[in-house]
């Protein structure tokens, strides 16, 4: 899997994630927090939704 490098001095400190329960949303979102950045996750899936959080 390729890392990205995503600053929050380009883009802001804060991402909002749709599709974040699974796949590519939950990865992307993953590599935000990785990034430093505070990320809101949305999706169809509310416990799967807060399953990713922990």
């Amino acid at each position: 899997m390729t890392q990205v490098k995503i600053s929050a001095d380009r883009f802001g400190p804060w991402a909002l994630v749709t599709g974040a329960s699974s796949g590519i949303g939950h990865e992307f979102a993953r590599q935000l927090a990785a990034n430093g950045l505070h990320v809101v996750l949305a999706g169809r899936l509310p416990d799967e939704v807060i399953a990713r959080c922990r």
